[in-house]
């Protein structure tokens, strides 16, 4: 059940953001959601099931709240890697929420776990 869609943005080079992508999805299955997976383009109308992958978009079903403060943590090490990277994480119902870098600071970062929580439970 996918309840959730991260979009990655900040990253100019295509193919940068596709390693992204692909790094991102496999840290997230291991330490969230074992069913993290990218995102793949409808097929159309007489089309071959399984479209092209799309660039910088994972799917997640969290449904716990340590499960949102393990997404933080990994979110924490993408952005060690990517300060300038924003990823908006995405409700099924359309509604999104930016997270940057800055916000999972020491400093920052219960605040936004509570934010997140708020949410993606709202």
């Amino acid at each position: 059940m996918e309840n959730l869609r991260l979009q990655l943005s900040g990253i100019d080079d295509p193919d940068l953001l596709q390693d992204d992508t692909i790094r991102l999805t496999e840290e997230l299955s291991e330490a969230v959601d074992p069913a993290a997976r990218r995102v793949q383009e409808q097929a159309r109308p007489g089309e071959r099931a399984g479209g092209a992958y799309l660039f910088g978009e994972i799917a997640l079903a969290l449904a716990t709240s340590g499960a949102i403060a393990a997404l933080l943590d990994v979110l924490k090490g993408y952005f060690g890697r990517r300060r300038e990277a924003e990823i908006k994480v995405r409700r099924a119902d359309g509604a999104e929420l930016a997270i940057r870098a800055n916000q999972l600071s020491q400093e920052e970062y219960d605040a936004t776990l509570a934010r997140a929580d708020a949410f993606i439970h709202g």
